[in-house]
């Protein structure tokens, strides 16, 4: 019976322990994962957003606005001084109830339009009703006005014009966190892809370890070798003991700083897709070049800043010329009182002219300091420039150089792998010591790990170029 239970708990652990790794994350899963739950690209998100609505506030100054207004009641009460009449002054008490709307908007040229249309319903109570008899009337008013700058350049246009450019580099930001992110998480899913392997690596070699440890007892049993060599082979068996260790250990780390930056629990089981693979790769560098100069994140910020600091510049500049606008006005009012009712109207236009003699030579200072601020910044876009073309040809050297290591390395381990069996070999027979089969041990373990490391580098180099440029790859 109790044999049976054990089978049955064998099983179910078995069981679960299966389910468990059918967790398969690729790596597009892991960037798909922080891409959901990582906080900087939710911050980017509402950045983004928010230069949407910047832009939508700054087009709004060419939308009509409407406000109503009502005035129910507005009490007043008026003192009417009448010297040398009898009697000489009196009161007399006014209530008004009004409504108002008005309609203001700017045009494309810069022109301020002005509209506004009232209501008032009066009831006077007066004190005297000969020199002012109590009445109830109507009144309507109309306006309608204009202004119109003539020199002073179109501030809404510019606003409108700083709003799509802050809009733009808020976009490539937000494309740039994201191939950040790609990278970043590419470099964690490598990461941990290496250290299973190396893993993978350690074990053999602790295997190897242990079965030459064996045989060496053996060899010692009957007189083969000396005592000396065995401990050699156990020295080494304990330290590749040791190894296995820290292997593990940095397969967890890895594990957990994946799943940390990917949003999931340290805890969650998973497993990753060992690929180790490689394939050559032609790219284009003049292209990729021109195409990155565009797109730059960082050199499309500072164009916007020139931009922004030449507006500025203009706009100081503006503070030293002429200023100069054009009003035109018209008002058509309807009064019931006195009866019968009439109406007037009246228009208006006016030119009105500014110019500033003397400010200390402040503007020409604040003038010289945004050229010096817009010069620094096309040094900054110069030298930009020249680091994305240097370092370009640094990561494709790289690239190649890795390329050819990871062909040259890959014979290594061929070449190491038959010179371990052979010692191996020679060892059981007695041809060579201890020492030489563990030469030809570490020269295996050394080649398959410098190996594994010149793909993972090959890898993290692509991951770092597609990252940092538009690359354009030949067909």
């Amino acid at each position: 019976m109790k044999k049976v239970i054990f089978i049955l708990l064998f099983l179910l652990y078995n069981i679960n322990v299966t389910s468990a790794e059918t967790n398969i994350l690729t790596l597009q899963d892991c960037i798909d994962l922080a891409m959901k739950n990582n906080f900087q690209i939710k911050k980017e998100q509402i950045n983004l957003q928010t230069a949407v609505l910047n832009l939508d506030i700054t087009k709004s100054a060419y939308y009509p606005k409407l406000t109503l207004g009502a005035a129910v009641p507005a009490y007043t009460e008026h003192y009417v001084d009448k010297s040398g009449l009898n009697p000489d002054h009196y009161y007399y008490h006014k209530l008004d109830n009004s409504l108002t709307a008005s309609v203001k908007t700017e045009i494309p040229t810069g022109a301020k339009l002005d509209m506004g249309l009232a209501g008032v319903y009066n009831i006077i109570d007066s004190e005297n009703k000969v020199y002012r008899p109590d009445s109830q009337d109507v009144d309507y008013y109309f306006s309608a006005g204009i202004e119109q700058p003539l020199f002073k350049r179109n501030k809404t246009r510019i606003d409108i014009s700083k709003s799509k450019a802050a809009l733009k580099n808020q976009k490539m930001n937000y494309n740039q966190q994201v191939k950040n992110i790609k990278y970043n998480i590419t470099e964690l899913y490598l990461s941990l892809l290496k250290s299973l392997e190396n893993y993978k690596i350690t074990k053999n070699s602790f295997n190897k370890s242990k079965l030459n440890y064996e045989l060496s007892l053996k060899k010692y049993e009957t007189g083969l070798i000396p005592e000396v060599e065995v401990l050699i082979l156990e020295g080494s068996y304990n330290q590749n003991q040791v190894y296995l260790l820290g292997s593990e250990n940095r397969i967890t780390r890895s594990r957990e700083t994946l799943l940390f930056n990917i949003g999931l629990p340290l805890d969650y089981p998973f497993r990753i897709v060992k690929d180790v693979s490689y394939k050559a790769i032609q790219i284009d560098p003049k292209e990729t070049l021109e195409n990155t100069i565009l797109k730059d994140y960082y050199l499309n910020n500072q164009y916007n800043n020139i931009f922004n600091k030449e507006e500025e510049y203009k706009e100081i500049k503006d503070d030293s010329n002429l200023d100069a606008n054009v009003k035109l006005s018209y008002n058509y009012n309807i009064n019931q009182e006195p009866s019968p009712y009439y109406y007037d109207y009246y228009w208006g236009a006016s030119l009105n002219l500014a110019y500033p003699l003397f400010d200390f030579g402040l503007n020409k200072k604040r003038l010289k300091i945004k050229q010096k601020e817009i010069e620094k910044t096309r040094i900054d876009i110069k030298n930009q420039k020249i680091s994305l073309e240097r370092n370009l040809n640094n990561l494709l050297s790289g690239i190649e150089e890795n390329y050819k290591t990871i062909s040259i390395l890959s014979n290594d381990v061929y070449v190491s792998q038959k010179r371990y069996d052979i010692s191996q070999k020679q060892f059981q027979d007695g041809i060579i010591t201890t020492q030489e089969l563990l030469d030809s041990e570490s020269a295996l373990d050394n080649s398959e790990k410098q190996y594994l490391n010149a793909i993972m580098d090959y890898k993290i180099k692509l991951s770092k170029l597609e990252t940092e440029y538009e690359v354009v790859y030949r067909k």
